[in-house]
């Protein structure tokens, strides 16, 4: 068996490991590739296009996937871009190894006892089916029943199964084997087609190796809408028999009124809402109808959730967050594996006070719907907005490799990637967005701003050129653009403005936002704990609390641009006073910038100080000691 020592690493293509003295850290298979291919050529420039050769066989795949894979290699080699030690990126040119290289051979392993291998992975992308109904307006129909067979098959088996925001992209001449096998490296494809005629439904299927492009199974279904449960779950045994894996049924398949499942799926696929949230007015007329359909109250659950989360009025966000907890519980009465409804009830949780139950609802979200993109989705942001970046980008990263052209997912990716300091990575992913989704304003946004918070203007000189090039005007691209500006003309004038702009805000509101990292950065560090120490955060332990407008809540509280806040020890008073010290003293679960602020203070000496001393307690907020 071949293995490299890289530097202090070494790494193991055959086990899929790279380790350091007792420590050991498994690396994705096309990640492992990536790094072979620059360990066999050790000190010379590698390109993109030369990497997409041997490691993808001039296959065609989403052009992020070699800046994503060496992202994974950084993280578990715990490099950095910004200051490489093991993989440094040529601009334009592509990537070279920095440490010395040594080739090792070993005798092969000897597999541990009673372990047999099952082979090639397996990973089945479902296309959208076909509508084949005489008037061809239920497309909404056929491609709402192929996700749910999706759905079952992902949620069933053992199976990866691609996500539907990238398998459904292929549709009529794009549906040809070789071409979906190479956009996202499937093994397997399912296809079929739906004709609808009233009640009746006939579905017609067949599975595909994508390697030898062979019909390994093919059928035929004919039923009554109301039997549909029964359809996904004969369907998805079927794959699973063809795929030879083990399949468990559905606990709560059955008849359904076929009104409110139509009802469902046009929710589900009518929506041109934000990640996770469907059309939840048609929900509600779905579950009025079938009190039983489990799956539509989760859905509804969710919708309604994210409609509370981002209503940032708590007059107008208190209806849709009484709805989602009332779903929720209906979903996980009719069946306990909804792992989505615990996730919607994370969601609902106020931002500040109850920690623990957020995390434990996450936990129960992961651990039954554990490649539900959604699900990893919210278990990234709420990691991120208790100070565990890395742990949300890995949550993010397995949602992208679910769904590799998911624009939302690979957007809050990339957006993870720049938080630990992979700019080049981020700026790759980012741009490989806009040239796909060139329509999309907060493609153009975030990265601009990011950017300019980093000083890189030649970035940012490209990135609005390729704004200005789109036509793309907007709230929030017109926004990114007055705000770049504005970081870049600053001077003192504009940092006085700065201070009494928050002065104001305490002295109108008698709170204060979290994204404040800038005003420390530009010397407003005392002037702003002064401020926090007049500002009541009350208001986010309540039901249903949520900062205010334009605030990132939590979440900028741990911004890659906040060393100047988190640098001074009063960090830690706010932080006890937000309910986080006691969180993190008692799960032992610690943010990443707790190592980090070593050369300033002990974190966990300074946060037990302040729990002790000043008696916050997550159950009873206060704006100062007792």
């Amino acid at each position: 068996m071949i293995a490299y020592r890289f530097g202090e690493w070494l790494i193991e293509p055959g086990l899929s490991r790279v380790s350091r003295g007792d420590e050991s850290r498994h690396l994705e298979p096309k990640a492992l590739e990536v790094l072979s291919c620059l360990l066999e050529n050790p000190g010379e420039v590698i390109s993109k296009e030369a990497l997409l050769k041997t490691v993808w066989h001039d296959r065609i795949v989403e052009a992020s996937a070699v800046p994503r894979n060496i992202a994974l290699i950084r993280r578990a080699l715990d490099d950095s871009s910004r200051q490489p030690q093991y993989i440094e990126t040529i601009p334009k040119l592509g990537y070279r190894t920095l440490a010395a290289v040594e080739l090792i051979r070993s005798q092969a392993p000897v597999p541990d006892a009673g372990h047999q291998s099952n082979g090639p992975s397996l990973s089945l992308a479902v296309l959208p089916f076909d509508d084949l109904s005489s008037d061809h307006d239920f497309e909404y129909f056929s491609d709402g029943l192929s996700e749910e067979i999706l759905l079952a098959v992902a949620r069933r088996t053992g199976v990866d199964v691609i996500g539907r925001s990238s398998s459904f992209q292929f549709r009529g001449a794009d549906k040809a084997i070789r071409h979906v096998a190479g956009e996202l490296g499937c093994s397997h494809v399912l296809d079929g087609s739906v004709r609808r005629s009233g009640e009746h439904i006939r579905v017609s299927t067949h599975l595909i190796e994508c390697a030898g492009q062979r019909t390994i199974w093919t059928e035929r279904f004919e039923l009554e809408l109301k039997d549909v449960f029964a359809l996904q779950d004969e369907i998805s045994s079927a794959v699973a028999r063809a795929l030879q894996v083990t399949f468990n049924g559905s606990p709560v398949a059955g008849a359904i009124d076929p009104v409110a499942f139509d009802l469902y799926l046009r929710a589900k696929t009518a929506s041109t809402q934000w990640l996770g949230a469907c059309d939840a007015d048609l929900l509600e007329q779905a579950v009025a109808r079938a009190p039983t359909f489990a799956q539509a109250w989760a859905t509804l659950a969710v919708s309604r959730a994210i409609e509370s989360e981002v209503e940032r009025d708590p007059t107008r966000s208190a209806r849709p967050r009484a709805q989602a907890i009332e779903a929720a519980n209906s979903a996980l009465r009719l069946d306990p594996s909804a792992g989505a409804a615990y996730a919607a009830l994370s969601i609902v949780e106020p931002v500040c006070g109850r920690f623990q139950e957020r995390d434990e609802l996450i936990a129960n979200a992961l651990r039954l719907v554990p490649n539900d993109t959604v699900v990893l989705f919210w278990a990234c942001r709420w990691s991120w907005a208790v100070g565990r970046i890395r742990e949300g980008l890995d949550y993010i990263a397995r949602a992208c490799q679910i769904d590799p052209l998911w624009a939302q997912g690979l957007h809050q990716y990339a957006s993870m990637l720049w938080l630990v300091g992979l700019d080049a990575e981020a700026d790759n992913v980012w741009g490989d967005l806009l040239e796909r989704w060139p329509d999309r304003d907060y493609l153009h946004g975030v990265p601009l701003l990011l950017n300019a918070y980093t000083s890189n203007w030649e970035r940012v000189d490209e990135l609005t050129a390729g704004l200005a090039a789109s036509g793309l005007e907007t709230e929030r691209t017109k926004f990114a653009l007055r705000v770049a500006a504005q970081y870049r003309r600053w001077d003192a004038k504009e940092t006085e403005r700065l201070a009494v702009e928050l002065t104001e805000e305490v002295e109108q509101t008698g709170t204060l936002r979290f994204h404040l990292q800038w005003a420390c950065t530009v010397g407003l560090t005392e002037h702003v704990y002064g401020l926090l120490e007049r500002a009541s955060f009350a208001h986010l332990f309540e039901p249903g609390g949520r900062p205010h407008e334009h605030d990132y809540g939590l979440h900028a509280l741990f911004h890659r641009q906040g060393e100047a806040m988190r640098g001074d020890p009063r960090f830690m008073r706010l932080c006890a006073r937000l309910g986080l010290c006691d969180y993190w003293l008692a799960t032992d679960r610690w943010p990443d910038c707790a190592d980090e602020l070593t050369p300033y203070y002990d974190f966990r000496r300074e946060a037990r100080r302040c729990v002790s001393e000043n008696g916050f307690a997550v159950t009873s907020p206060e704006t100062g000691p007792r």
